[in-house]
């Protein structure tokens, strides 16, 4: 019988330092036979120090920005989110909170490396969101902070209003049917030099994005994963031809995701695949 503790609900990214590979996804689902509490998910990520735990090793470079209804690990090599995680539920999918309309430069980041509105204009790349102010809708705070710039990545337009579009709606979807969704995405850089934009600090552009979710009804137990990752272009697949192994994002990302779950629970759900 397995217990979850407070420490298993988080969403922990590191660098490889001896860890096992662990990205998860699966088309399959493990039954718990007493399921976790989910509902520290509806408390504020600034709250919560047991929800989000995420350690980059050996990076210098890199700042942990905590905010209300997520968290990112910013670079400022690239100028652009390292990864982004963060809790998704009913109530943030379905709030009446109006969407953000404005993007703002982080004040927490210092000016040298604070990314601007100009860094994109005339760039032909859009401004992605990683957490999207879609999954904001239940706070004027948490949709503002949706829109720092610290939480968008240059997209491809075609991209972010397509395909990326339709896995953020998945995630909203299972959200909707009562699931709690921890949510992890970021940029993936495998150029050995990108393409930058900008006036004020260079933005890397990333070559493609991945997303991984740890899905878990509380009231079954019952637990999935799935990961993907989609090319920094338009693409017309379906999802299923963006579902990708666990050794794949972590071996270009070199993050290594839920690693404090159970080792017998994330075993058998690395196993499985999306689809």
């Amino acid at each position: 019988m397995f217990v979850f503790l407070s420490a298993v609900l988080m969403i922990s990214c590191a660098h490889k330092s001896g860890h096992k590979n662990h990205i998860l996804q699966t088309q399959g689902e493990c039954v718990l036979e007493d399921s976790f509490s989910a509902s520290d998910s509806s408390r504020s990520i600034s709250d919560s120090d047991d929800l989000l735990s995420c350690i980059l090793k050996d990076d210098k470079n890199t700042r942990l920005l905590e905010r209300d209804g997520y968290v990112v690990m910013y670079s400022t090599d690239t100028h652009c989110p390292v990864y982004v995680g963060w809790v998704l539920t009913r109530d943030r999918a379905d709030g009446d909170v109006e969407r953000c309309k404005t993007f703002f430069p982080d004040q927490d980041i210092a000016e040298t490396d604070r990314v601007t509105n100009a860094d994109y204009k005339r760039s032909g790349w859009s401004k992605g969101h990683m957490c999207p102010a879609a999954d904001n809708k239940d706070s004027e705070l948490r949709m503002k902070e949706s829109c720092l710039l610290t939480n968008i990545c240059p997209q491809d337009m075609r991209l972010n209003s397509g395909r990326w579009n339709d896995l953020e709606n998945r995630c909203r979807n299972l959200a909707r049917k009562g699931y709690v969704v921890y949510v992890v995405c970021g940029p993936v850089f495998t150029s050995s030099s990108n393409d930058w934009i900008g006036e004020n600090v260079q933005i890397a552009i990333p070559d493609s994005f991945f997303k991984v979710m740890y899905i878990v009804n509380e009231d079954s137990g019952v637990q999935s994963m799935e990961a993907y990752i989609m090319p920094n272009e338009q693409v017309t697949d379906n999802l299923s031809a963006f579902s990708v192994s666990v050794d794949d994002v972590e071996n270009i990302t070199g993050l290594d995701f839920f690693y404090a779950l159970p080792d017998n629970v994330e075993d058998w759900l690395e196993k499985h695949e999306s689809y």
